[in-house]
């Protein structure tokens, strides 16, 4: 890897061994690739509703005081405005997305937030094959990101039926449509085979290797040439992962040099944690 600040990047293999379904294309790499991506996409939700709060707060309120009124408990007041009614709504989604973590460490994110702190995650997921790109983004869009706009897009049951019982019904949809065109461009803008980065870096870089036992000269190919290799480990600034079959592709030697350069930056790093 060749980062950009003069600091040691992490990078890894991911291991993951299937069976290929379509010309270089493995299922289950797919899966790992969301495995390890899941989280970030919770935080561009998480910060997708804090945008949708922020946006709706009346004067005199704030995000905190809303985190507050949901960790205590406390009801819907029926002469709240329609505003505020949304966006205890949208803190409840959020709340809902702590992945396990403190009101206090919430009340952290949510000042970062309010600092201008809190970005989406910049992530490239890249492969040699355009089969491969092609599939990864039908999976990630009808697995993952499917799985939480469902989740989102659901109907606030209100009393009513004017323009303001209507707006409140439909605060989630709209979230969900907010989420559903971010997601859209950034499959779009973010998965692709090695040369459409050329020239781009992101702080992560998943490279998902393709292949199986019966596709080795396409393995073959992808690594034959060092220069391709280079230039997906190279778009990564802090961190870079391999998804593929590791025991499969060590034989070659450019994927060799990858290993030993990862077990070179484990020491460094845990050396320096050390120190």
């Amino acid at each position: 890897m060749v980062l950009a600040k003069k600091e040691i990047g992490e990078g890894k293999w991911l291991s993951c061994q299937g069976i290929v379904k379509v010309d270089q294309y493995v299922p289950e790499q797919t899966d790992e690739l969301i495995k390890h991506i899941k989280g970030h996409m919770a935080n561009v939700l998480r910060k997708q509703l804090l945008d949708s709060i922020q946006m709706k707060l009346d004067d005199g309120q704030s995000i905190k005081t809303l985190l507050q009124i949901i960790t205590n408990n406390e009801e819907i007041n029926d002469n709240w405005s329609t505003n505020k009614k949304q966006c205890l709504k949208l803190i409840e989604k959020y709340y809902k997305l702590k992945n396990k973590r403190s009101t206090l460490e919430l009340l952290e994110e949510i000042q970062q937030f309010e600092n201008g702190k809190f970005f989406n995650p910049s992530i490239y997921v890249i492969t040699p094959f355009s089969t491969v790109k092609n599939e990864l983004k039908k999976g990630i869009k009808t697995g993952l990101f499917k799985k939480m706009y469902n989740w989102l897009n659901t109907s606030i049951i209100v009393q009513g039926n004017d323009e303001n019982a209507f707006k409140l019904e439909n605060t989630y949809k709209e979230a969900a449509k907010d989420f559903k065109k971010w997601y859209n461009s950034w499959i779009d803008e973010n998965i692709g085979t090695v040369h459409t980065f050329q020239g781009k870096e992101a702080n992560i870089v998943y490279f998902v290797t393709g292949t199986d036992a019966s596709k080795i000269g396409a393995a073959e190919w992808a690594c034959k040439e060092p220069n391709l290799l280079n230039v997906a480990a190279t778009r990564a600034k802090e961190e870079f992962y391999i998804i593929g079959d590791k025991e499969l592709l060590q034989r070659f030697p450019n994927y060799n040099t990858i290993i030993n350069i990862m077990n070179e930056c484990k020491y460094q790093n845990e050396l320096l944690i050390h120190t």
